[in-house]
């Protein structure tokens, strides 16, 4: 949503060129403080500061043109700071997070503060939270009602949740890596993971990638515990006739 009013146009992709966010009205007006997030299927579910929680879905209109057919949910209470400030979905489950409170259609519970919620994956009863030194799994019908992973202090990655497992990453020297495939958490520690490093994870097919966004080295967690660094200085830009100029990769000649 625009932070400055809280309104959401949502589009196919195929539509977002004619996008005019100053002419066309919003498809949802959520007000300060609200947020929305896309789930797997391709919904958009929403949650208002006040509580007030929307799902949003793409139709086909009359005239052959894309519509959006916007429905309440449920009330859950409100944002106890007035702003969500980061929301996931886990399947059609809407999980939102003001900072210090972690919301569920379950009800609410206290989260340490700068916790960062799970990636946006496919259906499941727990949703994973990282902490500083923690992964959590919060049962979305009774938030109270979590596991708990230590680990190493420092910066966490956004968790992600591939088929039935469960990934953690940090920025820390030690134990700073957590899979849970649903036999218990295990922790381990991947070589070279200094508290300077901005680990996010890639997903594409089932394969888990842990990639330092500053130094763009990559860890594949999967295999084994050891940092790579790919030659991206053999990586140069072409320029491609088919998107007005805009430069695009293409592995250099040896």
């Amino acid at each position: 949503p625009d932070p400055r009013s809280g309104n959401a146009w949502i589009r196919p992709l195929g539509n977002l060129a004619s996008l005019r966010v100053d002419e066309d009205d919003p498809d949802l007006e959520l007000g300060l403080g609200g947020a929305a997030m896309v789930d797997v299927s391709g919904d958009v579910r929403a949650l208002k500061a006040d509580g007030e929680e929307l799902l949003a879905t793409l139709t086909d209109g009359e005239d052959g043109e894309s519509a959006v057919e916007v429905e309440t949910v449920r009330t859950r209470d409100a944002a106890p700071s007035g702003a969500w400030q980061q929301v996931t979905t886990v399947g059609d489950e809407l999980i939102a997070y003001d900072g210090s409170v972690l919301s569920t259609s379950g009800g609410q519970e206290t989260l340490a503060p700068r916790a960062v919620l799970q990636r946006p994956g496919a259906e499941a009863d727990r949703v994973a939270v990282a902490t500083g030194n923690e992964l959590l799994q919060v049962d979305l019908a009774n938030p109270g009602n979590s596991t708990k992973t230590a680990v190493g202090q420092g910066t966490a990655a956004a968790p992600v949740r591939v088929g039935a497992c469960v990934f953690g990453a940090w920025a820390a020297e030690k134990e700073n890596y957590v899979a849970d495939c649903g036999e218990g958490a295990e922790v381990s520690t991947l070589d070279a993971m200094d508290p300077l490093v901005e680990p996010v994870f890639r997903v594409n097919r089932g394969r888990v990638v842990l990639n330092d966004i500053k130094s763009g080295d990559v860890w594949m967690p999967l295999d084994d515990a050891e940092r790579l660094s790919p030659p991206w200085d053999a990586i140069e830009d072409v320029e491609d006739p088919a998107t007005d100029d805009a430069p695009i990769a293409t592995p250099a000649t040896p």
